[in-house]
């Protein structure tokens, strides 16, 4: 069972919200030096917001395995929604209600199947009322549950 970890963040725009999630994540060993300017760089070429049904974004942003140490699942929940771009369309903006970090060491076994389960997910209302409403030991329990 991968680690589901829960921060509060406080920054107000995408670059900031990165910024804080990595720190913590270096300070708890999750991650090693350079995860924070990787995942930074990566999301400026390829955006990762996403529109969900219900006016809930989301964004699911990742760095290289190299960086990682420990394999988690890291939500990050804002004050309030941040501005992401579209990962299907980068000139549109979608208001990020939940960052979900993706730390994977083996982005050939994790990555596409957690990324799959992922979706499956966001298809229900629950779920996405829970995000939008920042019910986290519910998402919490949902992941839990069909990860």
């Amino acid at each position: 069972m991968i680690k589901i970890l829960t921060l509060n963040v406080e920054g107000d725009n995408w670059k900031d919200i990165l910024t804080e999630m990595s720190d913590a994540l270096y300070k708890l060993k999750y991650v090693k030096s350079g995860y924070r300017d990787a995942i930074i760089n990566r999301e400026e070429k390829f955006p990762t917001g996403i529109e969900l049904p219900g006016g809930v974004g989301v964004a699911i942003p990742h760095a290289e395995a190299k960086f990682v140490n420990e394999e988690a699942v890291v939500l990050g929940f804002p004050q309030s929604p941040v501005d992401f771009k579209r990962m299907d369309d980068p000139e549109k903006i979608a208001k990020v209600h939940c960052v979900f970090l993706l730390l994977i060491k083996n982005p050939e076994k994790g990555y596409v199947k957690f990324l799959s389960k992922l979706t499956t997910l966001f298809q229900r209302k629950e779920f996405t009322d829970a995000i939008k409403k920042k019910k986290i030991k519910e998402i919490v329990s949902l992941l839990e549950e069909n990860l």
